[in-house]
Formats: C-alpha cells, sequence, structure tokens
C-alpha cells in the first residue's frame, strides 16, 4: 500500500487520503503472513498478519499517525500488527486510525512496546525500511534501541 502510494500520481492531490483509495487494491494483491513476535519471553504467533509496523515514532508514511503512542525521546520501540481481516474492517480501521488512534482498541490490532522485539516472517514477503521497499525475502529482525552518547565541544569559540 506504501509503495503504490508513494509512486501513485494521487498522493500529491489526496495527500494521506491517497492511501485509503490504494487500500483496497493492496488488500486484494496481499495475502495474510505468518508473523511470530518475541519480546521477553513472550511469543506471539499471527498465521495471517496483514500488516507489520516498527517505530520510535507516532508517523506511517504520509503523515498517517498509526503509533500514536510512540515518543522519539523514551528507549522503547512500538510495534503494530494488523491481522487479516475482511475488506470493510480494513476501511473501518484506517478511518478510526484517521480518527485519533482509536485502531489500537480492534480486535484485529494488536501493539507492543518495547526496547527490545525480535519479528520472524518465515514466507517471501516485500519489506520495507523509511518508505524504501527492501526486497523480498524471508525475516529473521531484531530490533532495539541503545542510548548512543555523543560530545559536544563547547570550549570552541568563534574569534573573529
Amino acid at each position: 500500500m506504501v509503495d503504490d502510494t508513494n509512486r501513485s500520481k494521487q498522493k500529491g492531490r489526496l495527500g494521506r487520503w491517497s492511501y485509503l483509495s490504494n487500500m483496497l487494491t493492496a488488500y486484494s494483491q496481499q495475502e495474510g503472513f505468518p508473523l511470530t513476535v518475541h519480546v521477553n519471553r513472550k511469543r506471539d504467533y499471527y498465521r495471517h498478519a496483514f500488516l507489520c509496523t516498527v517505530s520510535n515514532i507516532p508517523y506511517f508514511g504520509g503523515g498517517v499517525k498509526i503509533l500514536p503512542q510512540a515518543n522519539l525521546h523514551d528507549d522503547q520501540l512500538e510495534l503494530i500488527v494488523v491481522e487479516e481481516p475482511h475488506w470493510w474492517t480494513i476501511v473501518w480501521l484506517f478511518l478510526l486510525l484517521l480518527l485519533g488512534g482509536r485502531h489500537l482498541n480492534s480486535r484485529f490490532v494488536h501493539h507492543y512496546r518495547n526496547a527490545d522485539l525480535h519479528l520472524g516472517v518465515n514466507s517471501v514477503e516485500i519489506g520495507q525500511m523509511d518508505g524504501q521497499i527492501i526486497g523480498n525475502r524471508n525475516y529473521d529482525l531484531y530490533f532495539s534501541t541503545h542510548p548512543y552518547p555523543f560530545w559536544i565541544d563547547t570550549s570552541i569559540h568563534d574569534h573573529h
């Protein structure tokens, strides 16, 4: 859906609503895929995942607030898994998403928040990172957050 929308001419005219117009096309072309989520000592298995997104910011392609609780300034990652629902449920979820994050309350949507995530997909699926296609393959992904210290030299002065 994101790839189709990024390449479409509608995006400039419709903005984030262009995702809705491409959603039904993507739904008809994509099959659910098996996904295993490992968080701490818990493992969840989804037989028919439809969408899986990990981020530390709230927004997803085009400014859609898919992870409203995500915060760039904490050490947590957010994961959302949407199971393959009927097409009308997808439209409903998208509308709930646009209306302030109420999609997270759906039984088709699973939300995780942790500093370490492990995802496994053992079927060939298309993947994206930062909106760019990273290919069709199986995935065994580990995500974690670690503070990265850096030093700013404040002793340097501008001598004119």
